[in-house]
């Protein structure tokens, strides 16, 4: 959960775990749907995991993302990791100042893998 909250003293506590889930969900989604597509069976391969409470792991196991990644692809000639990856403190500062984190019950889920996204994927 995102969790801003204010102590009796005014100072803002801001739950970094949440926050940490909440990026790692949202760099995922951005890496899933950057991979280009032939079979699907790359995109489909991403998986992530918790290591810990605010560390994350973003994994494919298919031996050709790394060439994916370099720029194989026409679909993606930049990559997918690399372009998310400098993308995250843009990802943070959006966060913090949408005012998301300053609703009291903000679940951030993290999908298991691509295949247990619902948005549509373009």
């Amino acid at each position: 959960m995102i969790k801003v909250e204010t102590t009796t003293d005014g100072e803002i506590e801001l739950d970094i775990k949440g926050l940490a889930a909440a990026v790692a969900e949202e760099a995922f989604s951005r890496i899933v749907r950057r991979t280009p597509v032939d079979t699907g069976a790359a995109r489909d391969a991403w998986r992530i995991t918790a290591k810990g409470s605010t560390n994350y792991e973003i994994t494919n196991p298919k031996p050709y993302i790394s060439r994916l990644e370099k720029g194989w692809s026409g679909q993606a000639p930049s990559g997918m990791v690399r372009i998310t990856l400098e993308e995250v403190p843009t990802i943070i500062r959006q966060f913090i100042n949408s005012g998301r984190l300053y609703k009291k019950k903000r679940h951030a889920t993290i999908p298991r893998s691509a295949k247990s996204m619902k948005a549509p994927i373009s």
